[in-house]
């Protein structure tokens, strides 16, 4: 992800969660200008909270507290930051995202919608918006709107859905209302492309680049990408393609992408298999994903976490 945005945004500046000490240290000998990496004790030690959240929430819950408070000590801390973007890891920008920033103009919130295809219609109930692009500007609507975030996120964040809450996402349901004509909700058909909405696009090429809907794909979302061993990789679940190939020179572009990032961890720590998720427990995930009603995986998230 980082790779590619800075290929097609220069200038930008990217600072990293490093849920664990070999992620800044391998970061950190990298020595790429234009990351800088964040320890996750200095975030646990500005906010003490994060304690109780840690012990009473599985890892993912915990990381999806962390989108938006991580999003807050940076503005917080860095008073050159004027606009501030989170982004998922799991992305890979084929174009400039600066038409995203050029449609969000003056307006001080910018996000985007899961566009579900029509058989994941049912999916609204976890949330209309996907947190995998949520900008904010350092002026007192978008900070305003940024506290409110983390702070509900901080007394609930789980991975079950309620009437007005599920993760860190649903929270975004209440913007629109909220912010007005201060929030821009990004129609950019080709930022937010993912598993759960490609089955419904015209994917296609125009120049050597990806395209959607004949426009030009800005970033994909690899939701559900394993790297296995022995070269694999899974791309997403029959649950939402739908037996639909998913789009093969984008899902080459990520597989090669992730290939190199791979060797660069393996030349600076050793790991050799850093990274790779063993075969059995993808397909496990995968027949869970296909078989089980998504009513009853919420449930069973509820009970059992």
């Amino acid at each position: 992800m980082m790779r590619s945005l800075h290929a097609h945004l220069p200038d930008i500046h990217i600072h990293v969660l490093c849920m664990d000490t070999k992620t800044q240290d391998f970061l950190a000998a990298l020595q790429l200008e234009y990351v800088s990496p964040v320890a996750l004790q200095t975030l646990e030690a500005e906010e003490p909270r994060l304690e109780a959240c840690k012990q009473a929430r599985n890892t993912a819950e915990y990381c999806w507290t962390l989108s938006s408070v991580l999003t807050r000590h940076l503005i917080n801390t860095q008073a050159e930051i004027d606009r501030l973007t989170y982004l998922d890891a799991d992305l890979l920008f084929f174009s400039s995202p600066q038409t995203l920033f050029d449609e969000m103009g003056a307006r001080d919130i910018a996000i985007l919608e899961h566009r579900y295809a029509p058989h994941l219609q049912h999916l609204m109930q976890f949330g209309r918006f996907c947190v995998q692009w949520v900008s904010f500007r350092r002026s007192q609507t978008g900070l305003k709107c940024l506290d409110t975030w983390a702070e509900q996120c901080l007394d609930w964040c789980f991975a079950y859905a309620e009437p007005t809450r599920y993760g860190d996402q649903k929270y975004l349901d209440a913007w629109p209302a909220s912010y007005g004509d201060e929030l821009a909700i990004l129609q950019n058909i080709g930022a937010g492309v993912a598993p759960w909405n490609f089955i419904q696009y015209d994917m296609g090429h125009s120049s050597s680049l990806p395209t959607v809907n004949q426009q030009p794909l800005v970033f994909y979302h690899f939701h559900q990408f394993k790297k296995m061993r022995f070269g694999l990789f899974s791309h997403c679940s029959y649950f939402y393609s739908r037996g639909r190939p998913t789009p093969k020179a984008i899902y080459n572009s990520y597989e090669i992408a992730l290939d190199d990032a791979h060797a660069a961890v393996v030349r600076e720590t050793g790991l050799q298999h850093a990274g790779v998720t063993p075969i059995l427990d993808v397909l496990k995930t995968r027949l869970g994903h296909f078989f089980i009603p998504t009513n009853i995986r919420n449930k069973l998230r509820r009970v059992f976490g």
